[in-house]
């Protein structure tokens, strides 16, 4: 059901690059209309207008959690599922994650590193392992890059669909600081295919389609070009995944290691939660199904009380090594890596402190007593069609604050009836 969201952006991604073509309409237009924040109007007509009584089911639920989490409310993404972030129960390991990442990766040819799409965390940390490699590494590919934004010069704004979140467009910007090039391998309009109905079919479809656009935009010009890659939930596995309620599948990890031969590195962030000691096996009812979520779409399980293992205490930002969940075919992932659910001080995350961003309260003209507000901030030499360096979602009685690097900043604030208050400059220490 994820799919739906990105691949309907991914297509309107590329009608509207093919229609700023017309350069005389489009001048037009920007002489006639105010500037606006696109991406904020985008959001808003996304998120529910009040809180109040609302309760999200289904694909609803799974669509705003997306972006509640991309508008840095991941507090939200908490108090309307009470599972979120939590994975199946994985015993610790010993060795540092980080350097354990870094040094399997400098040993490997293509690394392919996984995120939940509502975890803006996961992104900071392929960010900090895609700067670690980068002496080693020439190409940067990650899902729903949009091959049209990547030919001729780059504009500002999102390249695909998730990078439209703060912490990936800054994951991004500090990887094209570091040199890698970036390549698009999502599937593309025309690889569709309309006979495919069965989640199985679908998956099949797309799965073939990024091993073989990865290949055509990278290997085929250099075979060795090493490779970091940025996956969503189970395109990381490079073993078929039997399951339950449909054939076998084949994510893309495995697809583009049987056409290229080339074992990849492989690191999941999505599949466990870290526990201090292997949990028990729970009773199970004959004939019962054990839940499988391991592609990300399916709700996580509650453990039964007789089976809780010991979660791992960690200090937001933290992240350590586990073993793999026995759910998952064995040689799927080479490395499990977890971290705790995170922790919100005035709404907002608390590990984005711990990697250095400093709270900054938000102006009283830009809270609303009825309807809900996007705030940004941007770098004094930006536009508005750049991704901000932060914004966060506020509905009537928050007063939650942004969280920034130290720098100077211009804040805007946006209804969905366009701008709110005034453009104020912040300098932040």
């Amino acid at each position: 059901m994820l799919d739906l969201i990105f691949f309907a952006a991914l297509l309107s991604q590329e009608a509207d690059t093919g229609a700023a073509t017309n350069g005389a309409d489009l001048n037009e237009a920007e002489e006639t209309a105010p500037p606006v924040s696109e991406v904020a109007l985008d959001f808003l007509g996304q998120v529910p207008q009040s809180l109040e009584n609302w309760e999200p089911e289904g694909f609803e639920a799974q669509a705003v959690s997306q972006a509640f989490a991309m508008l840095g409310r991941e507090d939200l993404v908490q108090r309307f599922n009470s599972a979120a972030y939590q994975y199946q129960p994985c015993p610790v390991i010993d060795g540092d994650a980080l350097e354990t990442m870094i040094a399997a990766a400098r040993d490997a040819q293509i690394v392919i590193i996984n995120e939940a799409h509502d975890q803006p965390f996961h992104r900071h940390v392929i960010g900090v392992l895609g700067q670690a490699i980068s002496d080693d590494f020439d190409v940067f590919a990650a899902e729903t890059f949009n091959y049209l934004r990547l030919m001729g010069e780059r504009q500002p704004g999102a390249l695909g669909w998730y990078d439209r979140e703060p912490i990936f467009a800054r994951q991004i910007t500090t990887l094209e600081a570091e040199g890698y090039q970036f390549a698009a391998y999502e599937i593309r309009a025309h690889q569709r295919d309309s006979r495919a109905e069965t989640f199985a079919e679908r998956v099949a479809v797309r799965e073939e389609a990024q091993a073989n656009n990865l290949i055509a935009e990278v290997l085929e010009d250099d075979p060795q070009a090493r490779i970091l890659i940025h996956v969503g939930y189970s395109h990381v596995l490079e073993a078929p995944e039997p399951r339950p309620d449909a054939e076998t599948l084949i994510w893309f990890a495995a697809r583009l290691k049987d056409k290229t031969g080339i074992d990849p590195l492989t690191i999941s962030q999505t599949h466990c939660t870290a526990v201090s000691e292997p949990p028990v096996p729970s009773q199970q009812a004959e004939g019962e199904e054990t839940p499988d979520v391991s592609d990300g779409e399916a709700e996580p399980q509650e453990p039964s009380p007789e089976s809780t293992p010991v979660p791992v205490e960690l200090e937001p930002g933290g992240i350590v090594l586990t073993a793999g969940p026995a759910s998952l075919p064995e040689g799927a992932v080479d490395l499990f890596i977890a971290h705790n659910p995170p922790s919100f001080t005035d709404h907002r995350p608390d590990w984005r402190r711990a990697i250095g961003d400093v709270s900054v309260p938000i102006p009283e003209a830009y809270l609303s007593a009825d309807q809900p507000v996007i705030v940004e901030a941007r770098r004094p030499d930006e536009t508005l069609a750049h991704t901000p360096s932060d914004h966060v979602l506020i509905y009537p009685d928050e007063v939650p604050v942004l969280l920034l690097p130290p720098g100077e900043y211009v804040l805007h604030a946006w209804t969905l009836e366009g701008a709110l208050g005034e453009p104020e400059t912040v300098t932040v220490e």
